[in-house]
């Protein structure tokens, strides 16, 4: 394994190669994100993503809106989110070996990711019987508890207070469920001024909590709040290796005031696959002009199948969800009460 090509395996499901032939910053940021799954094992990958330059096969495409160019199993397109441009080229997505072309200026490092790359691997898994779900999650001796909320819904926040508490910690962006039991996804820890708990700035290193605090000192000044990402693995916070049985779902909900209630699980289901697109609504959008070409392909019928295949995976915890208003000024009190709740 070489820089320019690097291996990432998930817990032996999905396997993907990473290719470097220019851009270096895209790639720093992909193994930034990705680096808790790098492999020494050669594999014979289900993605491989290749970061550079290139020039799109659109022969007997059809072009949308003037920048979509689709054809059977094909999507090239440019686009761009405020600062950050981009183009890539996704082949191979109905079949076995599927393969992502991108290219961008240096602010698409922050955007490729969570626009292209995760909901790809969460499309891979899919197929797999495996649903990524946009949530945090424990694990103790009774079980898993899982967190889905919207950005900004308190699921880092409740995750690392239960970590506190001697919980291990799954992850606090994605996690994986099958047949009813969770898979810890680390990935790095987002963190603001708003979910920067005392016990994670005692154990962050050095260097980590000066570059947070000079973040912080920037914001009066520029407007921008900008994230500290810190890898769960630079704490010592301890993961478990193997799958943990479901115990509990929280869907947070930021509100005025503290409240919960049990929900039904058709309409967790429901609320988790919306929770996912309006993060993945990049992604969303290309699958959708691509499914108005081809209204009969899998990718046309994807957000369906997530759907089923979330519902079979969370078939035996449904007398154990809950809906939870939490105030947006979340703090230790909040959570007491959901772990008392959950507990």
């Amino acid at each position: 394994m070489s820089e320019q090509e690097l291996e990432y395996c998930i817990h032996d499901l999905l396997s993907f190669r990473v290719q470097k032939k220019s851009q270096p910053w895209i790639h720093s940021s992909i193994r930034e994100e990705y680096q808790n799954f790098l492999s020494n094992a050669s594999s014979d990958p289900a993605l491989t993503v290749t970061i550079g330059d290139f020039h799109p096969d659109c022969t007997g495409c059809t072009i949308l809106d003037n920048i979509f160019h689709i054809k059977k199993d094909y999507i090239y397109c440019e686009d761009s989110y405020k600062r950050a441009q981009w183009k890539f080229e996704l082949t191979g997505l109905e079949r076995g070996h599927t393969q992502l072309k991108i290219s961008g200026n240096y602010f698409a490092k922050y955007i490729i990711p969570g626009f292209l790359i995760d909901p790809i691997i969460t499309y891979k898994l899919n197929e797999l019987g495996c649903s990524l779900v946009h949530g945090s999650a424990v694990c103790n001796n009774h079980g898993t508890h899982l967190f889905t909320a919207q950005g900004g819904g308190g699921k880092t926040s409740t995750a690392l207070y239960a970590t506190e508490r001697g919980c291990q910690f799954m992850g606090d962006n994605f996690i994986i469920v099958r047949k009813g039991h969770a898979m810890p996804y680390l990935s790095p820890l987002n963190i603001f001024s708003f979910n920067m708990l005392p016990y994670l700035e005692r154990n962050i290193p050095w260097q980590i909590r000066l570059g947070y605090h000079m973040r912080n000192m920037l914001f009066p000044l520029t407007g921008l709040q900008m994230v500290t990402k810190i890898n769960p693995t630079d704490i010592d916070i301890y993961s478990p290796s193997i799958p943990s049985p479901l115990r509990t779902i929280c869907m947070l909900v930021p509100h005025e005031r503290f409240s919960s209630s049990k929900i039904d699980i058709n309409e967790l289901v429901r609320r988790m696959a919306f929770n996912l697109r309006v993060d993945f609504s990049f992604f969303t959008k290309y699958i959708m002009q691509y499914s108005f070409i081809y209204p009969q392909s899998s990718l046309a019928k994807y957000w369906d199948t997530y759907e089923e295949n979330l519902m079979c995976n969370l078939q035996n915890i449904s007398d154990s969800s809950y809906r939870i208003e939490v105030p947006q000024k979340y703090d230790l009190n909040v959570f007491e009460k959901i772990w008392e709740l959950i507990e």
